[in-house]
């Protein structure tokens, strides 16, 4: 039995083992980060403030991490996901146990609001895109949705994890808890983690030698290429882009850093509001991979559409909810609408070509984390002027609705007539 499960490992392909070391990479990383809104109501009443202030650390926190894709896009291209990968979680977990002694709000924003998400987004999408496009040839839109998932794994782990911490220890025992918890799984996600094929000797997955180490060739569906310049001049950029804009805006923005004191405010239990959230979480991984089989079959804009919308529903219910199963029912519905990422990035590829993503897709991703980054501050403001959280998050639900008629309205057309002219040479 045992010599029958070892030789099932050794022809497992060595791309699985590099999704499995990033994903839990990005879900720590994430999951770190994500933690701040089981924070709020102490760190209110720690330096008596609005909920506007402490809120615009999570606002501060996503802005930094959209404003990073760029540098570390030239990270990931120089240096490779294994060096990339261990730095950040080095940082995070420094940025988090710094964050358990701070005297005043200030160096909170510093250490959390950018430090942590500097280091954070270093393990997000960009990263996700470079390990598939050197690990993959097949199957590459599934490696791409577990590792899209990875983040809400994440959120599923540690955000009752921190909760726990809270409650038993206080607020600044739990920020010490959870980075050392980071900074304890750091060396062996490195240490699974190859930057490269070629590194050990092998060939992407599905791929042949021409594949190996790199794009997956050059195949002609990868020859198209888009300057940024032309691409933001289309219809469909600013669709993408606006959309993942609201993708931002109601999830990472909205939900994630203001349902706990939301469904706290109105009455629920503090653990049961950080168990929603983290089943939001979890139904999300399910739904990724699932996101992701649908759009390598239908294609990006049926499946964007119909998130955007049920999200929007999700949202409506959400101010109906008066007892846990209810709340239960919203984490799972929201949850299951969580994963814009993979019919975004789909249709980027489609409409600009394979060789554009990276750059183009790092735009539209940064329009996802100024979303988050306003509802972040705007939702806590309406919060601090009106007492309650009905108006910001009936602007959630329109931008929602709004957002799936823009995605309806995306003119595809199949890969063999791209919606650009490609480049010259």
């Amino acid at each position: 039995m045992a010599t029958y499960v070892l030789e099932k490992a050794r022809s497992v392909h060595y791309a699985w083992v590099v999704v499995v070391a990033v994903f839990l990479a990005t879900a720590i990383a994430a999951g770190a980060r994500s933690t701040f809104g089981v924070y709020v109501k102490p760190l209110e009443e720690e330096f008596q403030a609005t909920r506007g202030i402490i809120t615009l650390i999570a606002s501060t926190s996503i802005l930094f991490s959209g404003g990073s894709q760029p540098l570390i896009g030239h990270a990931l291209d120089r240096y490779g996901p294994r060096i990339v990968a261990v730095v950040a979680l080095l940082i995070i977990s420094v940025g988090v146990i710094v964050s358990s002694i701070v005297t005043e709000l200030w160096q909170l924003y510093i250490s959390f609001g950018v430090v942590v998400s500097l280091a954070s987004s270093a393990t997000g999408t960009v990263m996700a895109t470079v390990v598939t496009s050197r690990w993959f040839v097949k199957h590459r839109g599934l490696a791409l949705g577990l590792l899209t998932s990875g983040r809400s794994a994440g959120q599923l782990l540690l955000i009752p994890l921190a909760m726990a911490f809270y409650l038993a220890f206080g607020w600044r025992m739990s920020f010490l808890l959870i980075g050392l918890v980071v900074a304890a799984l750091m060396l062996p996600i490195g240490l699974l983690i190859r930057n490269d094929p070629g590194d050990i000797g092998r060939q992407a997955y599905g791929g042949g030698k021409a594949d190996a180490g790199s794009l997956g060739g050059k195949g002609a569906d990868q020859a198209l290429k888009t300057s940024l310049a032309k691409a933001v001049r289309t219809r469909g950029f600013w669709m993408l882009a606006l959309g993942f804009f609201v993708c931002g805006y109601s999830s990472g923005g909205m939900i994630q850093t203001h349902l706990v004191a939301y469904a706290v405010g109105q009455g629920f239990a503090e653990m049961t509001a950080a168990t929603a959230l983290g089943i939001q979480a979890a139904t999300s991984i399910p739904g990724a991979v699932a996101v992701g089989v649908i759009t390598d079959r239908l294609g990006g804009r049926r499946p964007l559409t119909t998130l955007y919308f049920v999200r929007g529903l999700a949202l409506v219910f959400l101010l109906f909810v008066d007892d846990p199963l209810k709340l239960y029912a919203f984490a799972i519905i929201f949850g299951l609408s969580h994963s814009a990422g993979v019919p975004t990035a789909t249709l980027t590829a489609h409409l600009f070509g394979r060789l554009s993503v990276g750059t183009i897709f790092g735009v539209i991703f940064m329009s996802h984390q100024i979303g988050g980054a306003t509802a972040a501050y705007v939702t806590g403001l309406i919060f601090d002027l009106t007492g309650n959280y009905l108006y910001g998050f009936v602007i959630g639900i329109v931008l929602c609705f709004v957002a799936s008629g823009m995605a309806a309205s995306i003119r595809t057309r199949p890969a063999t007539r791209p919606a650009v002219t490609p480049l010259s040479g």
